[in-house]
Order: C-alpha cells, then structure tokens, then sequence
C-alpha cells in the first residue's frame, strides 16, 4: 500500500443528509484528486448482476441507456476496480436482507450489512494506489453495536430466531473493525450536520436509522476534523439542494485543516500554499 494513499485522502464522515456528495465533488475539483462515493459499494453487486444480464440477453437501447446513466458511479469503481469483489462474493443474500429489514427495522438491518459492507471497505483500500477524496456515506462509518442487546430485549420469538441467524454469522460485524480500517488515514473530516437540520434536510429528517447514528458519537470517535456544514444544505420548498457557494468555501475551510493545496485551475481557491 501507498502511504500517500493515507497521508493525502480526505475521507468525509457524518451522517445522511450532511452533505458529504455535494462537498466530496467540489473537494475533487479543487484538488484533482478522484471522488468515490463508497456507499456505491453496497450496490455495486446489482451492478455487477444487471451487467452480467445485459450482456447474455438482448437489451432494448433505451433501458440499456437507462442503466448506464443510474449505475454510472458503480460502472466506473467496477472500471478503475476490476478485481474488487462484492457482497455476493461474501455470501450476502438478498432475501435475507430484505427480510431482516422488513421483519426486524432498520438497524437491525444496518448491522446485518456492516460485517459485508466492513470487508468490502478493506478489500477498496487495499486496492486503492493513490489518494482520493472518500464518502463513507452516512452508514459505512458507523456499526450500531450498543443497540444490539437493546433489540433482542424488543424482540418476539420469532424475530429473536431470524435475528441470531443471519446477524451473528459474520464475524466482521462491529465498530473496532470499522476503526481498524480506517486508523491508517491521516485526514478523516466529519461533518457536523446544522442545529436546524430536521427543517432544512428532508432526507436526515425522516430517517430513524440516522438518528441512532448521530446518538452513537462513534463520527466523533474517528474524525481527526471537525467542520459545520450551516448553510450548505437547504429546502427550496420542494427537496433539499446544495449551495455552490457554500461548498466552496467549507471546501477551502476543509483544504486549510488537512494542510492540502487547492490545485484546481477553473475553481476560485481560497487560498494556496
């Protein structure tokens, strides 16, 4: 592994609706280094799946063109990637997930995810030769372990059985495998979502499975940096949208914490070293 990998990547933790995408790209711009969205990853079998349909069966242009566009972000990790397994190579089952987040909630959920999600992080960063501008996503960071003991309490029976089946199989499941992983990086950045964010952000708002994130203080346990994302997100009335302006200058706010040069020729820099 490249130790510039470590000492040059920002990595963006925090929770959904923080910001980390809009902010990720205008890092990207600014440094010229890659952004990769690493949430993907999770999606990057069905991917992988629809590829493989594609190529056996013959596909109508227009749904072809459709693909190409929605899976695009994973269509370039598999391009830059082309030995990165996914979730199925791990014996991550579809149905299993689905029924679990159906019949036990979301967090139950998350942490049937987490012990596929945790391995296919490692498996990206040992892969990864140069330093990049990395979105964890509002899980990726995050394993919801204290609460484990909390659902069996809640559980029926029923839902006791199918949650000791599939959620303690994988012995990858917990936050220290999470930290493992990440330790290595010199500059992971937490985004601090506004006190107002329940009005301003209609994704963070309506999710239960973030607020037990943000209760977790496990962003706060790996950021080496903090920044405020106030005024990057907004409600125009009708969905949440980013403001340019604003992600520029949390962007150079971001550059000027982790010692890093704005390299961007098109992008008015703050400042440069």
């Amino acid at each position: 592994m490249n130790q510039e990998v470590f000492d040059k990547s920002i990595v963006m933790i925090g929770p959904i609706g923080a910001g980390k995408s809009f902010l990720g790209k205008a890092l990207s711009r600014k440094t010229s280094l890659p952004y990769f969205a690493l949430d993907e990853l999770r999606t990057l079998a069905h991917a992988d799946k629809i590829e493989e349909e594609f190529s056996r069966n013959d596909v109508p242009e227009e749904e072809r063109e459709r693909h190409m566009r929605h899976w695009s972000h994973q269509r370039e990790l598999r391009k830059r990637f082309p030995d990165l397994p996914n979730y199925f190579d791990f014996g991550f089952d579809m149905s299993t997930s689905k029924a679990v987040k159906v019949g036990l909630g979301e967090i139950a959920w998350h942490l049937y995810q987490k012990g596929f999600e945790t391995r296919l992080l490692n498996e990206f960063i040992m892969r990864l030769e140069k330093p990049g501008i990395l979105d964890m996503g509002g899980g990726m960071a995050v394993s919801l372990d204290d609460d484990y003991e909390k659902l069996l309490r809640g559980m029926s029976e029923s839902q006791r059985r199918l949650y000791l089946k599939h959620l303690t199989q994988d012995e990858h499941v917990g936050f220290n495998k999470v930290f493992l992983a990440l330790a290595p990086f010199k500059n992971i950045v937490q985004l601090k979502l506004p006190a107002d964010y329940k009005e301003t952000h209609s994704k963070a708002s309506k999710n239960s499975l973030n607020d037990a994130m943000i209760a977790s203080r496990q962003f706060d346990l790996l950021a080496r940096f903090t920044v405020s994302t106030d005024g990057l997100i907004y409600n125009n009335g009708k969905e949440s949208v980013g403001d340019e302006k604003r992600a520029g200058e949390i962007a150079d706010e971001i550059l000027e914490k982790v010692q890093m040069p704005c390299k961007a020729k098109e992008t008015k820099c703050k400042f440069e070293r």
